[in-house]
């Protein structure tokens, strides 16, 4: 019984630590607004379990630094920008990599 919880627990370990060191490659990323428009912006983090990683208003000309999880290829990240009252553009950006820039304004509708 005691050898049994030993293994469960060990195999617990091993998938924390595996997840963990999936997860442990930071990259910073600068999400910017070059247009003369104010957005509504939401940035997920894909690959550390799509967390919530930057939300809020960006006027023109407005920046946030950004510290994000990434994998093997680079951080891939979810934005939904919206304008007024109009629907969420929303955008995968996949193989981000350290010290790269996404500018709101060129988020575009994927389907």
């Amino acid at each position: 019984m005691i050898g049994r919880l030993l293994e469960i627990s060990a195999l617990l370990l091993l998938a924390a630590g595996a997840t963990a060191a999936a997860a442990g490659d930071m990259v910073r990323v600068r999400l910017n607004n070059p247009s003369a428009m104010e957005w509504r912006v939401e940035v997920r983090d894909l690959v550390c379990d799509n967390a919530v990683v930057w939300q809020g208003r960006m006027k023109p000309g407005d920046e946030a630094k950004l510290t994000v999880c990434a994998g093997a290829g680079g951080a891939k990240l979810a934005t939904a920008v919206v304008a007024g009252c109009a629907s969420a553009r929303k955008t995968v950006w996949e193989g981000v990599a350290d010290g790269a820039t996404i500018d709101v304004a060129e988020a575009e509708e994927q389907e």
